[in-house]
């Protein structure tokens, strides 16, 4: 497991990095957020070193808490938690989209976050504290 900011790198130069997490008030619009859970949002960023075209529609970013529960996905305008990565990556090109997740209450301030680039990669994990809580 990689510390948030740590980068992976695969065998056909694509490289990938997590930043820590990052505490926020989800908007009265959020999707997937619940009162009484902790919101926190990554930033992911994908760098194409390969020598073709990368399909960042591939590209999917899930979380669980220390304590293994998943994570649910929040989507809000504020701060700009969209879609996520989409469209493609040129060679020698990055790509960077925020992703939020809405954590359980529990006593474990931990968050792992997985990050799987295709279906022929293994995942790559990053884990630690699990922002502000």
């Amino acid at each position: 497991m990689l510390a948030f900011g740590a980068t992976h790198r695969y065998e056909d130069g694509v490289e990938v990095a997590v930043s820590a997490p990052v505490r926020f008030t989800p908007s009265a619009a959020a999707a997937g957020y619940r009162a009484g859970h902790t919101a926190v949002t990554v930033q992911v960023t994908v760098r194409n070193g390969g020598g073709e075209r990368l399909e960042l529609a591939l590209v999917q970013v899930s979380a669980r808490d220390g304590d293994g529960r998943e994570a649910v996905r929040i989507f809000d305008t504020e701060p700009d938690l969209g879609l996520g990565l989409t469209g493609d990556l040129l060679p020698g090109r990055k790509a960077v989209a925020a992703y939020g997740f809405d954590v359980p209450p529990g006593e474990v301030a931990v968050l792992d976050v997985e990050v799987r680039v295709g279906f022929g990669m293994p995942s790559a994990f990053w884990g630690g504290a699990s922002g502000d809580r």
